[in-house]
């Protein structure tokens, strides 16, 4: 009750009355706490948080006069809040219970109560406030000593379980009629209930399956006159939600009787023990001859079962109470082979009294140790009942295989270091040794030391660490046995280094540096490994140094010498010498030596007039042949003789024109204007020409113009050929050569096509241009436009008709007819002229008729309730009638008329569902007068209703068309789902039947609007194929005493 996980225990005291709830501590001993109420005879406790905060309550109930309900209301400290009695008027004390649970399926709990007679439901009792109160069952009132509840109170006398299996508690109870206890069970139908009262008369009861069809079945004691006492057992049927009487055995005059369930032969079904007798359940509730056990089990007293040793086997626990003294309690240790060990209990207690007894028993795991307890009360002590609590004790072994790391600690405490094989020794809670066979195996658990170096920059994994500097470190690993593995590190972190170098080659030379073989300058960088193992990193800057392979030339003058290394050179030619270079590396030097030679050569020159002309030393201004020496560029004398010739300058004039807007190139200058100028040339011999030029401007012309052409002619306008109106320009050249911009507008006049119409009459001419036309058809003339272009005209002439015609006409005797300009009466040849819709004269003949009147007779039918119209009267009589009509000629016409008015038959017959029209050899279309809408199908004699409604039926026999009133009928299904089970339902393609009796039964299924849409057989596994849309379906089947309906889904 506080929570703690152990159990405490409610005792009713049998001196004093007062409820005492000891509370269970965690060394194992119990505290009292007194509930302080006071209770006459206890039936009933139940344990459940009644006002709803979350703490269980506990709620008694005494059969005293004024029966009362006691509620101690937990308060949620380890206390309870006090107690609250509720009084139920006429609660007698013979026979009295109370129940509280969960009927209407909300969050508040009912309370039921039974008195001497009746049983009342009170929904929704919450704390002790009883709100509405509704008599649920009335126990017979002519019987004798009529109540509620067992008259040896071996059994609860109400009980709140699910008899139908619908999810929904129903109430059981107990009645007691006349000396006679029956069942009487109320079916909870979620809004209201059902009662069903058996006819089973019994001592004390239990409900369980037995042959696992998910209801309760009854397992009972009966006694039967005054020596016969049985043990029963009724099957739960779910049809006629009954007991039905399976089988039953015979106690051979021992009363009270006591029994209990126990799957004492370990199959999985629950046998019945009584008495020392077995009732073995051989399964789907089929129970065998019963077997009588070793010791008479159970056949002194109280009764019950239980696995004590944890052994899958049920144990038998029993009061010996047949008149001994003193009483104690045997256990019954089932060994298998329906073999039990017997132990006694309480064999050791000291009495002080007399009058030894034993109740109640109570099996539970008090000290949750995993075995169960027994808890019962013993008389045979001065001051009443004193309670007991049996340990169960079981020494027990048990083998297990161990590995353990390094040493292992066993259950007991012992510490074992090495492999092997050991008994350890236990003692549990209730002081029973334990013996484990442990076959232990020790493993290994290392412990190492290792070193690594690892470079500066680098990490090192160990385990969970990154390591980067260096130091000792340690890790746990896990070895392959599963054990710890301690490694304990030492690290060294070497350094890296960096270094610079320099070296020179000379060209064509390599260098080896690392790996590399280096030809060219540049910056190289190798790493190369440091005696501890680190990368060194070496960036060289190499120089490679040129060998020079130059050519070189040298002249001297013929007679001189040239020195080149170690040689004197004389003579022109090629010469080879090597030399070092500043950088130690070879320089080769090829030299072309010239020797040249000392010149005499003669030259000429021009200047103009006016200029002079420097010669070595001398300044010429005129002409002649003058001698002087120079240095050659060689650095030779050379001697040269100059003839030397004085050109003259010239002064000139020109003119020219161009046209305006363009510009003119003179010398230097753009011109565009007209007037003189001077440019100064250079001659062909050099000299200065001055020229001066008289330039002239010519004009540009811009001139328009106009022009027509016909459509479909050209106009030629300089380089275009035109046949479209516009505005076009054409450049031409003038005489003075120039450009001439003319702009031309063009009109295109058009060159008409028209077409017309006219008509003449037959004879007449009609002129068209130079043609004299006197026939119809199509005629074409080219006239000229005002605009001088041809113009064509297309005539459509028509030559209308002067008729001749011949008509004829009819007129009533005594009417006369207008024809023209006469008014005829008389029969005769006529002729008229007139003027047609031409316009041309017609001539028509006219040949006219008088007609005289006419005399008829007819004969019509009608159907009774319609009418004929005739002569302006509407007729439903049978007759003869007279009217004058006008005729075909339009002349009055007498008519008889011979009426007959027919009557069909629109009644119908119902006979149950079904609606017959009477009238027979007609055509029908039923109707439903709800929607007023035909049903579909529905076009026979007669038709049957599968719904409630108002229905109607429209006849026809060719003449006459009549309509029914309207029959109504109320269509109900009734008791079928009792009597009729399908499934499933809802259905997609098969349906079956399981009354066995409508199996190869007919069977026809209708729409909601009453059409047959399938019919067949049911076969003789009572399948039903479906061949239908999804919807909602009547199925009828139709055996030789009944015929049943009842709804299903497609889905």
């Amino acid at each position: 009750y506080n929570d703690d996980g152990l159990d405490d225990l409610l005792i009713l005291s049998g001196a004093d009355k007062d409820m005492i709830l000891h509370a269970q501590q965690a060394d194992g001993s119990f505290e009292a706490n007194y509930l302080n109420y006071h209770m006459e005879s206890l039936t009933r406790i139940q344990y459940m948080d009644v006002d709803g905060d979350g703490f269980k309550d506990f709620i008694s109930t005494d059969q005293i006069a004024n029966g009362k309900v006691v509620i101690n209301y937990n308060d949620g400290n380890q206390n309870f809040k006090g107690n609250e009695a509720v009084v139920f008027d006429n609660v007698s004390r013979t026979a009295m219970d109370v129940l509280i649970g969960n009927w209407n399926n909300n969050s508040d709990l009912d309370l039921f109560y039974a008195n001497s007679k009746h049983v009342y439901l009170v929904n929704d009792f919450l704390n002790e406030s009883i709100r509405d109160t509704t008599l649920i069952y009335t126990s017979d009132e002519g019987g004798v000593n009529a109540g509620i509840g067992l008259n040896n109170n071996t059994s609860n006398a109400l009980e709140l379980i699910d008899m139908d299996n619908d999810n929904d508690l129903d109430l059981f109870i107990v009645d007691n009629i006349s000396n006679q206890n029956t069942i009487v069970w109320l079916e909870n139908t979620g809004s209201d209930y059902n009662t069903y009262t058996t006819g089973i008369d019994l001592d004390s009861y239990q409900l369980i399956d037995l042959n696992s069809d998910n209801y309760p079945d009854l397992v009972y004691t009966k006694t039967v006159g005054t020596f016969e006492r049985y043990v029963r057992i009724a099957f739960f049927n779910s049809t006629t939600k009954q007991w039905d009487y399976q089988s039953e055995e015979n106690t051979e005059n021992v009363s009270p009787i006591y029994f209990t369930m126990a799957d004492v032969d370990v199959d999985g079904d629950k046998d019945v023990i009584f008495r020392g007798r077995w009732m073995e359940n051989m399964g789907s509730g089929v129970f065998a001859e019963d077997l009588t056990y070793q010791g008479g089990i159970g056949s002194t007293g109280k009764l019950t079962s239980a696995d004590l040793n944890n052994d899958s086997k049920d144990d038998l626990i029993s009061i010996v109470a047949d008149g001994q003294d003193p009483t104690y309690i045997d256990v019954f240790i089932n060994e298998g082979n329906n073999t039990f060990t017997k132990t006694d209990l309480g064999t050791d207690i000291d009495f002080d009294g007399t009058g030894h007894g034993a109740m109640p028993l109570l099996i539970e795991d008090i000290d949750d140790d995993g075995q169960l307890d027994i808890v019962s009360s013993f008389s045979g002590f001065s001051g009443g009942y004193v309670p007991f609590w049996f340990s169960v004790c079981f020494p027990t072994t048990s083998e297990t295989s161990i590995s353990s790391c390094g040493e292992y600690t066993a259950p007991s405490g012992a510490v074992f270091t090495t492999s092997g094989t050991y008994e350890d020794i236990i003692t549990n809670n209730a002081g029973c040794d334990s013996t484990i066979t442990i076959d232990l195996t020790i493993l290994p658990v290392y412990e190492e030391t290792a070193s690594a170096e690892i470079c500066e920059g680098d990490t090192y994994e160990l385990g969970s660490q990154s390591l980067t500097t260096s130091g000792e470190f340690t890790e746990v690993f896990t070895a392959s046995n599963g054990c710890d593995s301690t490694v304990v590190l030492t690290l060294v972190v070497n350094p890296v280094y960096n270094e610079t170098a320099t070296a020179a080659i000379c060209a064509g030379d390599s260098y080896e540096f690392g790996t590399q073989t280096l030809t060219v300058s540049g910056e190289f960088t190798e790493k190369f490994e440091s005696v501890s193992g680190c990368d060194s990193t070496v960036v060289l800057t190499l120089t490679v140094n040129e060998i020079y392979s130059e050519t070189a030339t040298a002249s001297i003058c013929e007679g001189d010498t040239y020195s080149f290394g170690n040689q004197s050179l004389t003579s022109a030619g090629e010469y080879t010498e090597v030399l070092t270079a500043s950088t130690g590396c070879d320089s080769t030097v090829v030299l072309t030596l010239q020797v040249n030679p000392t010149y005499n050569e003669t030259a000429s020159a021009n200047i103009c007039s006016g200029d002079s002309y420097t010669f070595g030393s001398q300044s010429l201004t005129t002409s002649g042949e003058y001698t002087e020496v120079f240095a050659s560029t060689i650095g030779c004398d050379s001697t040269v003789i100059l003839s030397l010739q004085v050109d003259p300058i010239y002064n000139e004039t020109a003119s020219t024109s161009i046209c305006s807007g363009d510009t003119y190139t003179f010398g230097s200058q753009t011109l565009s204007e007209a007037g003189e100028y001077t440019e100064v040339f250079e001659s062909i011999t050099g000299c200065d020409s001055t020229v001066v030029l008289t330039l002239s401007i010519n004009e540009v012309y811009n001139e328009t113009a106009a022009a027509t052409i016909c459509e479909g002619d050209e106009y030629q306008f300089g380089t275009q050929t035109l046949s479209e109106s516009g505005e076009y320009t054409e450049i031409f050249t003038s005489s003075n050569s120039c450009d001439s911009t003319v702009v031309l507008t063009l009109t295109v006049n058009d060159v008409y096509t028209e077409s017309v119409s006219s008509t003449i009459c037959e004879g007449d001419t009609y002129d068209f241009g130079s043609q004299s036309l006197t026939e119809t058809g199509e005629f074409t003339e080219v006239f000229e436009s005002i605009s001088g272009c041809d113009s064509t005209v297309t005539l459509s002439l028509t030559v209308n008709e002067v008729y001749n015609e011949t008509v004829s006409a009819g007129i009533c005797e005594g009417d006369n007819y207008v024809f023209g300009s006469q008014t005829l009466t008389t029969a005769g040849d006529y002729s008229e002229t007139f003027t047609a819709s031409t316009g041309c004269d017609s001539t028509v003949n006219l040949s006219l008729i008088i007609n005289t009147a006419v005399e008829v007779s007819i004969a019509e039918s009608i159907c009774i309730r319609e009418f004929f119209s005739f002569s302006g009267e509407d007729l439903s009589q049978s007759g003869t009638y007279s009217g004058t009509f006008t005729n075909q000629l339009g002349c009055d016409s007498l008519v008889t008329l011979e009426l007959t008015v027919e009557e069909l038959d629109n009644s119908v017959s119902v006979s149950g569902a079904t609606f017959s029209a009477n009238v027979a050899n007609a055509t029908y279309q039923w109707i439903d007068c709800d929607t007023n809408e035909p049903i579909t199908g529905a076009t026979s004699q007669s038709f049957t209703a599968t719904t409630t409604g108002s229905y109607a039926v429209e006849i026809s026999n060719g003449v006459c068309t009549t309509l029914s009133e309207c029959e109504s009928i109320q269509v109900t299904i009734l008791g079928v789902e009792n009597i009729l089970s399908i499934y499933p339902n809802p259905a997609s393609d098969v349906l079956y039947i399981s009354e066995k009796e409508l199996k190869n039964s007919n069977y026809q299924i209708f729409n909601l609007t009453g059409q047959q849409v399938q019919s067949g057989r049911i076969d003789e596994k009572g399948m039903i194929p479906l061949h239908l849309e999804e919807g909602t379906f009547i199925l009828q089947i139709q055996s030789q005493t009944e015929n049943y309906k009842i709804k299903f889904l497609i889905q």
